[in-house]
């Protein structure tokens, strides 16, 4: 299981997949179940920069990157759009992707994951560049 938080300064904020089986927020405040995504990685292999995945939610669900902009988590097939490359910014040596990682997510339509108001609000999919509110940590769990 992996899960993601976006950073702020006064606060964390986990991202959850909410109830509606749709909405992807950055507003929880601890970690438990709907703020824990499986992060599969299409490739098998060790978890790198640069590798395609996809997010597999509490509620059964796979994130998908809208045309539009907004992130949704209410597909239960993975197909182009429910996929997604990951970047390491910063954190551990080495090309591998570790918990605690600090990585940016790019969505299907080329448009970075962010985290509104670098959290505490909306998760969307719709920023051209990658600044502090489109990076995350990655915290695996158990």
């Amino acid at each position: 299981m992996a899960s993601l938080w976006s950073s702020r300064v006064r606060a964390c904020h986990y991202v959850v997949a909410e109830s509606n089986k749709k909405t992807v927020n950055a507003n929880g405040t601890a970690c438990k179940d709907w703020e824990k995504h499986t992060l599969v990685d299409l490739n098998g292999g060790a978890l790198v920069h640069g590798d395609q995945v996809a997010f597999w939610t509490h509620h059964k669900r796979y994130w998908s990157a809208q045309p539009n902009g907004n992130l949704e988590a209410n597909r239960t097939k993975r197909k182009d759009w429910e996929t997604f490359r990951i970047y390491k910014v910063s954190g551990s040596r080495g090309k591998e992707i570790k918990s605690k990682d600090k990585i940016g997510i790019l969505g299907a339509h080329k448009k970075w994951v962010v985290a509104e108001g670098n959290g505490g609000k909306n998760v969307r999919a719709n920023r051209p560049k990658r600044g502090a509110w489109e990076t995350f940590q990655l915290l695996t769990t158990r």
